[in-house]
């Protein structure tokens, strides 16, 4: 975990908000560096010939969210939920822990952050973006739009063994969460 101190207050932060920060804004750079880190699964992307996928971290901030969201859920008893535009349009689906001051800690695919504006960062300029349940925004959309398959299965399997380590607040742990 990391510490910044600035305007006598700490940021925590785990994973790939070091890049994120390092890239002081630049969206492209953080994005491209993210798309950078990529592996090929043994998964076929097309059943009449093995084309195996390719997954990106950077699938999961754009993309992949929801699954993943979904997958820390359902492995870390950690509440899902989404950031909505004013159409209702899911722009990012993400987990939450409150802490004992009624702070919040944001999980996804950069890792933990109690920040909110480190936190929005990818998404400002997006208008009206508000807070709400995954399950609700879920209900909203159509089935497909979010369709769970091999491939996407494989990809949150490739992110979650992999990368375990972006959600550890504490050393020597095997929960994600303190």
């Amino acid at each position: 975990m990391y510490f910044l101190f600035a305007e006598e207050e700490f940021i925590i932060y785990t994973g790939f908000y070091r890049i994120q920060i390092e890239c002081r804004g630049n969206m492209r750079e953080f994005t491209d560096r993210l798309e950078e880190m990529e592996a090929t699964l043994p998964v076929s992307i097309a059943e009449e010939r093995f084309e195996p996928a390719v997954v990106s971290v950077g699938s999961f901030l754009l993309g992949y969210c929801v699954h993943l969201a979904k997958a820390l859920r359902a492995k870390c008893g950690l509440p899902a939920f989404a950031l909505v535009d004013r159409g209702g349009e899911l722009v990012h689906a993400y987990n939450i822990k409150w802490t004992p001051d009624k702070g919040k800690l944001y999980f996804d695919a950069r890792g933990i952050t109690d920040r909110s504006d480190l936190f929005i960062e990818p998404f400002q300029g997006l208008p009206d973006l508000k807070e709400t349940a995954l399950d609700t925004v879920l209900e909203t959309v159509p089935q497909w739009t979010f369709m769970e398959d091999e491939v996407s299965d494989a990809m949150v399997r490739w992110f979650v063994e992999n990368y375990t380590d972006i959600w550890r607040m504490k050393e020597n742990k095997d929960s994600p969460i303190d």
